[in-house]
């Protein structure tokens, strides 16, 4: 018997140079080949008559051959064989490109079972290139359902389908991880019949009983990891915070806080006055208010003698919180900067002096923040704004810079709670479900092609009425085979063809400082 862990080209017909086709997947052992699950499923149990077919809809039948040609080589690099069959009832031309063998294997009198595209052409109906089988012949491409997996240039599914058949024939699946009892509990399928109902079902209910079973799989292992990030967090004791009066923060401020704002900071001030490191998310829709809450954690850590690194995911946006918070926080003693990667070497050195010297008590930025050249005295409170920019290991490269920082995450993502719970078990969730008084709602609006000329009416409406307009695009430059409009080629065509009567500004990332600044004044 193999292992899981053998290369793939332990199996038959796999070579190195074939090895390589797999290893595009990401498929380089046993394991991983039985772990590369079916994109989808065929169903070509259902075997009928010819008369049952439909147009241009894939479908199986059995019948007899009553004609086979000879292949025809019509020129170079297309050679046919034409087939006819019957059912006894019609008859069907099946054409063969480049499948010369057919006329072999194809002989007259004998039965088979057909799958393939009803088509129609000037001479009638008939079928190209079906795939079939002997009637007598294990069912390997007809009378099963069949998995379809996900492949690249030089792959077939039947080769796929093939490889997959072998390894689960020379080793054991991986291993059972789910308990008896929680298998009882759940209905779940044992690993071993699993592994082979997935590749190789016997029915739709078992697919469905095999996709239940992985998924849970792969839900319970997330969640006892998730448990023991938890475990490990609240086993970690830190100094808690002694000085939390907000009433300077709160006095500081040109407006009463929300009722979920209020909350909100309840929750960080208990967390952070519990001896463990925090981590905590703070969801709530534009405008609800995070980033006063994020600002109130980062002045509690300033009170306690700490830092705080506050992390955006682009600089205008960095820029954005420097300057509010640097209004509010700043007659208050607290010394802010900014640090983002398109500043002058001379003035992030500068910067960086200061916040390792513990001279700056907070640093906003962008992925600056992470470079192993920015170093803090005593970082304790991290705070990330726009979660799904960063990720988990992102965020944990900011809280090494610490020991043990405490973590606030932000997200104007709606999540449902129970989603976020699975998505951030690590974290605690709360959701900022008010906006401040006056803060108009956001109303979003999802529409098709069709509704451009309307779209453009509606910008050229609210800019005749003095206001602006912001058109967000997913690129910078046009790469090659994408089918996105590019932020600069998109704004040429506003500004030529759309508003020529318009001022029409380009923003992005990629600008220097001063371009961007001009921009945003």
């Amino acid at each position: 018997m193999a292992k899981l862990s053998d290369p793939i080209t332990f199996l038959q017909g796999i070579g190195p140079k074939k090895a390589r086709l797999f290893e595009k997947l990401g498929i380089y052992t046993l394991q991983d080949l039985i772990c590369h699950f079916p994109r989808a499923y065929e169903d070509r149990t259902r075997v009928g008559k010819i008369s049952d077919l439909e147009l241009d809809t894939n479908g199986a039948f059995r019948a007899t051959v009553i004609h086979t040609g000879k292949s025809q080589h019509v020129r170079k690099g297309l050679d046919i064989v034409r087939v006819t069959v019957t059912d006894g009832y019609r008859r069907l031309p099946l054409i063969f490109f480049n499948q010369n063998y057919s006329a072999d294997v194809l002989k007259y009198g004998q039965r088979f079972v057909f799958y393939g595209m009803l088509r129609q052409d000037r001479g009638g109906q008939c079928m190209i290139n079906p795939v079939y089988e002997h009637e007598d012949a294990p069912p390997v491409q007809t009378r099963r359902i069949l998995p379809i997996y996900p492949l690249t240039a030089g792959l077939t599914n039947n080769a796929m389908a093939k490889a997959i058949s072998q390894a689960m024939a020379v080793c054991d699946p991986p291993a059972e991880i789910l308990p008896s009892q929680v298998r009882q509990t759940y209905g779940i399928m044992d690993a071993r019949q699993a592994y082979r109902a997935i590749h190789a079902p016997y029915s739709w209910e078992e697919v469905e009983q095999a996709k239940k079973r992985l998924v849970f799989e792969e839900f319970f292992i997330f969640s006892a990891g998730l448990s023991l990030l938890r475990a490990k967090r609240a086993a970690k004791g830190v100094l808690p915070y002694r000085h939390t009066d907000l009433r300077p923060f709160l006095k500081a401020l040109p407006f009463t806080l929300t009722g979920a704002q209020s909350r909100a900071i309840e929750e960080i001030t208990r967390d952070l006055q519990a001896g463990r490191p925090m981590n905590r998310l703070v969801q709530g829709d534009v405008g609800s208010g995070k980033t006063m809450v994020a600002a109130a954690a980062a002045w509690l850590a300033v009170q306690n003698g700490k830092q705080a690194a506050i992390m955006a995911p682009t600089e205008i946006l960095a820029e954005q919180h420097f300057m509010g918070l640097s209004k509010l926080l700043e007659p208050l003693g607290v010394r802010l900067c900014l640090l983002t990667g398109s500043m002058k070497a001379k003035e992030k050195r500068i910067f960086r002096e200061a916040i390792a010297q513990g001279h700056i008590h907070i640093v906003i930025g962008t992925h600056a923040l992470l470079s192993e050249d920015t170093e803090f005295k005593n970082l304790d409170m991290v705070i990330a704004d726009e979660q799904h920019r960063f990720g988990v290991s992102q965020r944990a490269a900011l809280s090494q810079k610490g020991k043990d920082p405490h973590i606030l995450v932000m997200s104007a993502t709606p999540i449902p709670r129970t989603l976020a719970l699975i998505m951030y078990g690590d974290l605690d969730v709360t959701i900022l479900d008010e906006l401040p008084p006056g803060r108009q709602k956001v109303d979003t609006f999802l529409v098709d092609e069709s509704y451009r000329a309307r779209l453009n009416g509606f910008i050229r409406k609210h800019v005749d009425a003095g206001n602006q307009v912001f058109v967000v695009c997913p690129a910078v430059e046009l790469e090659e085979g994408q089918s996105m409009k590019a932020v600069e080629d998109w704004a040429k065509t506003l500004q030529k063809t759309v508003f020529p009567d318009y001022r029409v500004a380009l923003l992005h990332g990629q600008m220097k400082g001063s371009e961007k600044e001009a921009v945003m004044r």
